[in-house]
Formats: structure tokens, C-alpha cells, sequence
């Protein structure tokens, strides 16, 4: 009798943990979906991934220089 009162214990406490006891976060619906693992592989092999950078780190280069400029004009006047 015993083992079967600690037997529905412990499944009473394993129950608890798989389902929780808090109330479930709704879940955002707005966000994008995320990218795959296998169109990350892919676009890691074909060189999307490292063009994106590179368009990414120009344009921030491109701003980085214009804000230089402008800064140095700000002090010639």
C-alpha cells in the first residue's frame, strides 16, 4: 500500500513538472518567422551570408565617412 501512495505521488509531481503550473505566455504573433537551418546552410554555401555583411559593413562605412565630413566642416567654419 505504501509503494502504491508514493507511486501516485511521484507521478502526481512528474505530472506538475511536464505541464507547469504557471499560466502560459501568449505567444507573439507579429514577429517574423525565423530563417531555417537549412536556408541558413544554404545561404551560408553559396555566399549570401558574406555579401549581406559586406553590404551591411559598406554602408555603415559610407555613414561613418559622411559624419566624418561633416564633422570636419563643422570646425573649418
Amino acid at each position: 500500500m505504501k509503494t502504491l501512495k508514493l507511486f501516485l505521488m511521484l507521478m502526481f509531481a512528474f505530472e506538475l513538472i511536464l505541464t507547469g503550473c504557471g499560466k502560459s505566455e501568449p505567444k507573439n504573433t507579429t514577429t517574423p518567422a525565423e530563417k531555417g537551418t537549412l536556408q541558413t546552410a544554404v545561404e551560408g554555401f553559396t555566399g549570401k551570408t558574406a555579401v549581406d555583411y559586406g553590404l551591411k559593413a559598406k554602408e555603415q562605412i559610407k555613414k561613418a565617412s559622411e559624419k566624418e565630413t561633416q564633422d570636419r566642416n563643422e570646425a573649418m567654419q
